[in-house]
């Protein structure tokens, strides 16, 4: 039999093998930097300690952490979302393939890790680079076959089944009303299509809207014929 592992451990292990991203808080915070920064497990250096990729936040795009800095990490594993604490160690250049090495950060591990929730999604604010726009259909119109254009919005933040939407205009839309969206990312080889059913409006305050919509379920191949045809009809 193998030795007992504690949750700490295991966690730790499943998050480095899935190379799980992790959202971090910082302390101190200086007045150029972002409080919460993004960045995700790349594996355990040889120290001991965890290896993670290089932080980003959403006004700069690295951010450099000394030594001795204190951090707050969440991050998710299988349904939960996990919080614990660690300090800045090192920096490294890891080796993330055989042929490629990327600069990293080393942090203590933790020994103690708290399952915030077990049912709760938790919601990632997408990379501000990375740009997805998102064509919005109500699916009532695409069903009944009518030629619709779609509004045009980008994709702000998103969980297993739900998505945040940012719009120019407040979305005209009853709460509970099935939309189906297009999300667009260059990188891709071809955009995804799905469901979701439309919650709420915000005011950002900055003259933008953010619409929440959950139980998002992607549209696979001969899945709901109706709404494809009028996907695929002409524009002209």
């Amino acid at each position: 039999m193998g030795r007992a592992r504690s949750f700490a451990e295991v966690a730790l292990a499943e998050a480095i093998a899935r190379r799980a991203r992790v959202d971090l808080v910082l302390k101190p915070v200086t007045p150029s930097t972002d409080k919460r920064l993004r960045s995700r497990f790349l594996g355990v250096a040889r120290t001991g300690g965890l290896v993670l990729d290089v932080p980003v936040g959403a006004r700069v795009r690295r951010v450099y952490l000394p030594c001795g800095w204190e951090l707050g990490m969440a991050f998710p594993v299988g349904g939960f979302l996990l919080q614990t604490r660690t300090t800045v160690l090192d920096h490294c250049q890891f080796a993330l393939y055989p042929t490629r090495r990327v600069d990293a950060v080393v942090v203590a591990r933790p020994g103690r890790i708290l399952a915030v929730n077990r049912r709760k999604q938790p919601r990632y604010e997408v990379d501000p680079s990375r740009t997805v726009v998102a064509c919005l259909w109500p699916a009532e119109a695409l069903i009944s076959g009518g030629r619709v254009f779609p509004r045009v919005g980008r994709l702000k933040n998103f969980s297993r089944e739900g998505l945040g939407l940012v719009f120019p205009t407040v979305l005209p839309y009853e709460p509970g009303t099935e939309m189906v969206l297009r999300l667009e990312e260059h990188a891709r080889e071809e955009h995804r299509l799905v469901s979701a059913v439309f919650r709420h409006s915000t005011a950002l305050g900055d003259g933008q809207w953010l619409a929440g919509f959950s139980d998002v379920v992607e549209l696979g191949p001969g899945q709901r014929i109706g709404i494809i045809e009028s996907l695929a009809g002409t524009s002209e």
